[in-house]
């Protein structure tokens, strides 16, 4: 009679953890990077960043909208949106600092929408602001 022998089950057991333990702590090192730098992508980015509009005016269907950076970031551009029509610009403008947008609009009356433009080219990043205001030509 041959005498068979295998690895115990306790053997067994504490390989199959070492396993995974092992392929965890491989793993773990790109997760937490991409974990950490999606988190310092939002954090720094559109939450610290806020425009408002401070002055609207229409003169032969081209509004005018002067964009205020209220946030507390510098921005790289400012956006404006009024029905179809929009504009932007791609400027540098520190906190408190004013820039105007000047776009032929379709339509007499309506609402513009103001948002920031931050980062470079090509991965600029939009972000909406709550600030609207009501135009009329």
């Amino acid at each position: 009679m041959k005498n068979k022998k295998g690895i115990s089950p306790v053997v067994a057991t504490i390989l199959i953890l070492l396993i995974v333990i092992v392929a965890v702590g491989l793993m773990w090192r790109p997760i937490r990077e991409m974990i950490v730098s999606t988190g310092e992508k939002t954090e720094t980015n559109c939450i610290l960043s806020d425009v408002e509009i401070s002055q609207v005016s229409c003169l032969d269907n081209n509004l005018s909208v002067t964009i205020k950076n209220a946030g507390s970031q510098e921005i790289n551009g400012i956006q404006a949106v009024a029905g179809a029509n929009s504009e932007e610009e791609h400027i540098d403008l520190d906190v408190n600092e004013e820039s105007e947008l000047v776009f032929p609009v379709d339509e007499d009356t309506g609402t513009v929408n103001a948002a920031s433009i931050l980062g470079q080219e090509p991965e600029w990043q939009i972000c909406p602001s709550s600030d609207s205001e009501y135009y009329s030509c």
